[in-house]
């Protein structure tokens, strides 16, 4: 669901095939779960990248990408971000994580890019549905 507070235009993202080798992958070992569920029943959904030069940068699927690197995978399906403001790629990489388990990592490195934008606090809570305790909770932890 695309919020009406950040909305992204169609045309500045498309889903295509990209060659690991031009993203900025971090090196890290992959947690076995994400191994074992990439091995059984591949990428399940497609990372999100931004163009950043002429490589990509991670939006959202850093330990995707690490599992995939890991397995010695060549392409990856993503959705790529083209003219992305770094305020777009931390609300995007907030709303993200909130749709799955918790990445409080990615989550407090977002916060901080948009506490930065002066992103004010009851938009970021009202984009992810959550409630004010938690983003006072999230808060804290920074």
């Amino acid at each position: 669901m695309q919020n009406k507070l950040f909305q992204i235009e169609d045309k500045n993202h498309e889903i295509r095939k990209v060659l690991l080798s031009e993203i900025n992958i971090p090196d890290f070992d992959p947690p076995s779960y994400m191994t074992d569920t990439i091995e059984g029943f591949g990428q399940l959904d497609e990372v999100k990248l931004a163009v950043k030069g002429k490589r990509y940068e991670i939006v959202d699927g850093r330990r995707r990408l690490a599992t995939l690197k890991a397995a010695g995978t060549e392409y990856v399906d993503a959705k790529v971000f083209n003219d992305l403001k770094p305020h777009e790629k931390a609300m995007i990489t907030l709303m993200s994580n909130y749709c799955r388990s918790h990445n409080v990592i990615s989550e407090l490195e977002a916060l901080k890019v948009l506490e930065e934008k002066k992103v004010d606090p009851e938009t970021i809570r009202k984009c992810l549905n959550v409630t004010k305790n938690k983003i006072t909770q999230l808060n804290r932890l920074k």
